[in-house]
């Protein structure tokens, strides 16, 4: 008589519930890295936008941007702060060029994450 028995049925059956685990948590597990990958991407446009309005701002008004902070939407589901700085650097007793930062920081899964935005701005365009 051939066949299986009841033992090899089931140890095909636990083989195949552990396979199928494994493909489900890496989905699931994939899914919260892509999703954490968009609101990063989302937060370096918003930098982004920033930098470009503060291209705008004069040379010797930049300094009225330092610490400019705001609430912005990371997402439909999370919102973050963004906040300018601008530090002065100084040559032969004169203010040189600025080096502007834009930041925008914003809790997800718990994790404080955080993208940054650098550039300098002198006087000559």
């Amino acid at each position: 008589m051939g066949g299986l028995t009841l033992v090899e049925i089931l140890s095909s059956i636990a083989i195949l519930a552990v396979g199928a685990f494994t493909s489900l948590s890496f989905y699931s597990l994939s899914q919260i890295r892509l999703n954490s990958q968009e609101d990063t991407r989302m937060a370096l446009e918003l930098c982004q936008s920033q930098m470009e309005q503060d291209r705008t701002v004069g040379f010797t008004s930049l300094p009225s941007l330092n610490g400019a902070s705001s609430q912005v939407a990371i997402n439909s589901v999370i919102n973050g702060t963004m906040t300018t700085t601008v530090q002065g650097i100084t040559e032969d007793a004169i203010t040189a060029y600025y080096l502007v930062t834009v930041k925008v920081s914003w809790v997800e899964n718990g994790i404080t994450q955080t993208v940054q935005l650098l550039t300098y701005r002198s006087p000559y365009r």
